[in-house]
């Protein structure tokens, strides 16, 4: 069996490493687009954009004429905001504290950071400041490869688990204050690709990579409908 011998990574592990980095790019693109399509389909008058970072969704909804507010953890990152966009974005401490009420609140890249026993009461402490029957959209990975290279990556949630835990469903010790009615949801997608493990030996590797390029071939021949979930968006209704 080859072990690991600690040198840097082989040409072929870089190549691989710089593709799944290319592929997240598109599938990435390919989400943002989705996300923005809802969002103007609802046309909400009042934004909240929890996790707003770099403007990924502040900066063109703001652009198109929309009344957002970001709320963002990471000063630097409202650092990295154009000028003209930085006072639109609040500190969480700032949020909790707003009277006002939302029509629509963006969740992107956010609930997967979040432990689960801190859940319900971060989720209930935003939907407090959406309006009856608003929108909650969620968007957020599914466990694959590459979840737990974000370090700060806690649990991934399905969609399914949220709209069971804000449904009428009692199976739960705890229970959240809202409602939720899951409408509609999208999966990002990507071929499905045989995984590699450390010590392996480099004949299997190398025949992993040859049936890895077969199932992407697949992937694309089939119009995409070979392929696994990597993760998804939800709209969610608030229900009263």
């Amino acid at each position: 069996m080859a072990q690991n011998s600690g040198k840097p990574a082989s040409g072929v592990e870089a190549s691989k490493f710089m593709n799944s980095i290319q592929q997240d790019k598109r599938n990435r693109q390919e989400e943002v687009n989705t996300l923005l399509r809802l969002i103007y389909e609802t046309k909400p008058e009042k934004i909240l954009d929890v996790g707003c970072g770099r403007g990924r969704y502040l900066i063109p909804l703001l652009e198109r004429g929309f009344n957002v507010t970001g709320v963002e953890i990471n000063g630097a990152q409202v650092k990295s905001l154009p000028e003209q966009y930085r006072d639109q974005v609040i500190s969480p401490d700032q949020a909790i504290q707003l009277q006002e009420t939302f029509d629509l609140i963006i969740m992107s890249h956010v609930i997967e950071h979040i432990e689960i026993k801190d859940f319900i009461d971060f989720m209930d402490s935003y939907l407090r400041l959406l309006r009856s029957n608003g929108w909650l959209m969620i968007a957020t990975p599914l466990l694959y490869e590459g979840f737990y290279d974000d370090y700060d990556h806690v649990k991934p949630y399905t969609h399914k688990a949220i709209a069971t835990l804000y449904s009428d469903n009692t199976q739960f010790q705890k229970k959240p204050k809202y409602r939720l009615n899951l409408t509609y949801v999208w999966f990002r997608i990507w071929p499905l690709k045989l995984s590699d493990y450390p010590g392996e030996a480099v004949w299997r590797v190398h025949l992993k990579q040859v049936a890895n390029k077969f199932l992407e071939a697949l992937y694309y021949l089939s119009g995409r409908i070979i392929s696994r979930r990597t993760g998804w968006i939800g709209a969610f209704q608030k229900v009263e």
